[in-house]
This record gives structure tokens, sequence and C-alpha cells, in this order.
């Protein structure tokens, strides 16, 4: 800088400012509504600014650890890149997935309200490698052996967990394939009546009562 004689020219400007500033100095609208998603930056996890020529105005401020940046870099970890450099790629394939695998499930830990959100899970390092073996479980579901898969739910099946209603979901269907029909419902019956269990897997297990020709409660 001192070589370029612009220190006196520099100024300091807020992380996401910066963000914002360079998306919409350079997408030649003259007006536009910019948002920021990143990781961290000047304690904030993203912005929302209304911009127009004159001003840059902050709208929503998301803080940190409420961060979507944060949560790419779960998922980059647990399905084995390297986090803080290959997220790019997750990004990338994740155009090809199929949201109503995981998605009910993902969208419980992010809590939507005025306008801001919260994740849940921001400090938890366990919880985006229990969503890859959660996935790996439902991917291999017909070629695996039984006591693999049922291995792999073990730990998604313990009291506090937050895939303990998804995990319940697959042993179900693993016993429901198996011909177990009296333990499938016993399974499908406890995620009906479980009271924290997200309204989609609820609806998808009452749907399977329903195909076994019973509901939840009855026995058989």
């Amino acid at each position: 800088l001192r070589r370029r004689d612009i220190r006196s020219t520099l100024t300091r400007v807020d992380h996401h400012v910066a963000h914002t500033a360079g998306a919409y100095l350079t997408s030649g609208f003259e007006e536009a509504l910019a948002i920021t998603l990143d990781w961290y930056g000047g304690g904030l996890s993203g912005s929302v600014s209304r911009c127009t020529r004159h001003r840059l105005e902050r709208l929503q401020s998301f803080p940190y650890p409420h961060s979507t940046g944060l949560f790419f870099s779960q998922v980059t970890s647990a399905l084995g890149f390297k986090p803080s450099r290959h997220e790019g790629k997750i990004v990338g394939l994740a155009a090809f997935g199929d949201p109503g695998v995981l998605g009910d499930q993902v969208l419980d830990r992010f809590e939507m309200k005025n306008g801001g959100f919260r994740y849940r899970s921001g400090m938890d390092e366990e919880y985006a490698r229990d969503l890859a073996r959660r996935f790996a479980v439902y991917q291999r579901m017909d070629s695996a052996p039984r006591d693999e898969l049922e291995r792999r739910l073990a730990p998604l099946l313990a009291e506090g967990s937050p895939w303990r209603a998804s995990a319940r979901e697959l042993s179900g269907l693993i016993a429901y394939r198996a011909g177990e029909i009296s333990a499938a419902r016993e399974l499908f019956t406890a995620i009906v009546e479980d009271s924290v269990t997200p309204a989609m897997a609820r609806s998808r297990a009452a749907g399977m009562l329903a195909i076994m020709g019973g509901s939840a409660g009855e026995g058989g």
C-alpha cells in the first residue's frame, strides 16, 4: 500500500457491507435487494439490504452462529470434503439432490421468526455427520445387510437426538420390508404420538399406518 501511495484513501468497511456493495455495484441495476449469506463476518452471518444509487440501507441482520454458511461447512465436512474450501462443490451438488429425502429434518433445525432465523445446531459438530449417516441408510436400504443399517441408525435413535423421528421412520421401513408388520406399526405409532416429531414425518408415519391397515394406537 505504501509503494502504491494508497494508504490515505484506504477505508475499512463492515464485512457484509463490502459483500453487498460488491454485488450491487457490479449488478447493473439502479435499485436492488441484496442478500448476503456467509459463515461469519463482523459478528453476523448474513444481511438483507435495499440498494439504490444513493445508499445501502440495512433491512435485516442475521447474527452468528445462526449461519447457513456454517451449515454448509458442516455438511461439507460430513461428506468428506474440506470445510472452508469445498463448499462450492456442495452447492453445485445440491442442485441434483432430492429435498424430499431430508428436507423436513433439515428445516426443523432452522427456526424462522420476525424476518430472521435461528440455526439450532450451529455449534453441534455431530449434526451434519448424523445427517450424512441418515442419508447413507436411506440410500443403501435395498442393498446393505440389515445389521449394518441398524448399526448406523443406533446413535440416531438415542433420546434427545434431533434425528430420532427420522431414524424411527427408517427402522419402521426396514421392519415393514422384512414382513415384521407388528414391529413396524409400533415404530410408526411412536412417531405419530411423539409431540416433537416434525409435521412431515408425522404425516408419512400416519400414511404408513394406513397402508398397514391400522392407525396410531391400534394393535395387531
